[in-house]
């Protein structure tokens, strides 16, 4: 049987090379946002960079409606994979950082296709509404306290077989639980606080043989240094202990980026 393969900075370099790389003013707004300190962490992660240009390029959405725009990194991410036709609609209330954004989305010559809103999200929303604007893909990363109204009022929003990504689910969760939806395959990348919830609202929603794939379980790597009692990093050292007892699945971690855990459903 052969050992797991360590992951060093060679190989990682060599990964990058062979991988779907970052447009350049990604790279750009990440390089900006690791001036901003803690509110950095309001940036997505690179992987969710790739998923939200490759949902793009699979589903083709002619309209997307974005709540929080933050420094405009999920708007370029999901706007370079869109067909000319298309556009996106990005609400914020934050006048600094949507600037900041529509300098970025300027100098990636993609600000016709991309309109920001300055605004509550709310009452952003409900403009829309008023509008009976309808949107194909609607991504939600704002304010936590307010996701089960901006998930309530983007229905007003959602067109027939649209889609709704959520970056930070549990409410979500719970209406496709009632719903009594089931899916092969679930992909987890979250507020990491919650990750045992998700995974556990997941069973409910997961087909015998489905797939939950959870990212960020490495945390940089922190969680194999038991001295490290970090809140987040015991948080992630926690829920992999929990995965890796669970005899409903069978699970392993692949060291790709900052780690997939891939657990298949008994």
């Amino acid at each position: 049987m052969s050992s797991n393969l360590p992951i060093n900075k060679q190989i990682e370099k060599y990964i990058d090379e062979h991988s779907l790389k970052l447009h350049p003013v990604q790279d750009e707004i990440i390089k900006y946002n690791d001036t901003l300190g803690k509110k950095k962490k309001l940036q997505i992660s690179i992987n969710q960079c790739h998923f939200l240009y490759l949902v793009t390029k699979l589903f083709k959405p002619k309209e997307i409606l974005e709540i929080g725009t933050f420094t405009g990194l999920s708007s370029l991410s999901m706007c370079i994979g869109l067909e000319n036709d298309s556009k996106i609609t990005t609400i914020d209330k934050n006048k600094d950082t949507s600037l900041v954004a529509k300098n970025f989305f300027e100098k990636a010559k993609v600000s016709e296709k991309i309109d920001i809103i300055i605004d509550e999200a709310i009452n952003g929303i409900n403009k829309l509404i008023s509008q009976k604007k309808l949107f194909d893909l609607i991504f939600i990363d704002a304010d936590k306290e307010n996701y089960k109204k901006y998930y309530e009022l983007s229905f007003n929003l959602l067109k027939r077989d649209g889609v709704i990504i959520i970056d930070d689910a549990i409410n979500g969760i719970n209406k496709l639980i009632s719903q009594k939806k089931l899916f092969d395959l679930i992909f987890i990348d979250a507020d990491k606080e919650n990750y045992k919830k998700y995974y556990e609202l997941s069973f409910n929603l997961l087909k015998k043989d489905g797939f939950i794939i959870i990212d960020n379980v490495l945390w940089h790597g922190e969680v194999v240094d038991k001295n490290n009692k970090e809140h987040l990093t015991e948080i992630i050292r926690d829920f992999n202990t929990y995965v890796n007892n669970d005899v409903r699945v069978e699970s392993m971690i692949i060291p790709i980026g900052d780690g997939f855990s891939i657990c298949r459903k008994l």
